[in-house]
């Protein structure tokens, strides 16, 4: 049975897209297929976390990687292309 909540919006023109309006706990064979698809499709899927966790409105987060900062940059992607180049 389709999940008529489920929305899949392209974010680029060639990579990525967007996945709304689904739980992704106890997910249904069909919503599960209709994901893998999108997957198959658009490479790369992003899903809206933040609003789980309560978010409102979209944030930004700043990173210090200094010995007075916390460890923020490890939670980061290990190739550090966030970084400014030194």
């Amino acid at each position: 049975m389709p999940n008529p909540s489920l929305k899949i919006r392209r974010v680029t023109g060639s990579l990525g897209a967007e996945v709304t309006g689904v739980d992704l706990v106890g997910l249904s064979e069909s919503v599960f297929a209709d994901i893998h698809q999108a997957h198959l499709d658009y490479e790369v899927l992003f899903f809206p976390v933040l609003q789980l966790l309560g978010s409102t409105k979209p944030s930004f987060q700043v990173i210090e990687d200094g010995p007075d900062s916390p460890n923020e940059a490890d939670y980061w992607p290990t190739d550090v292309t966030w970084a400014a180049d030194s």
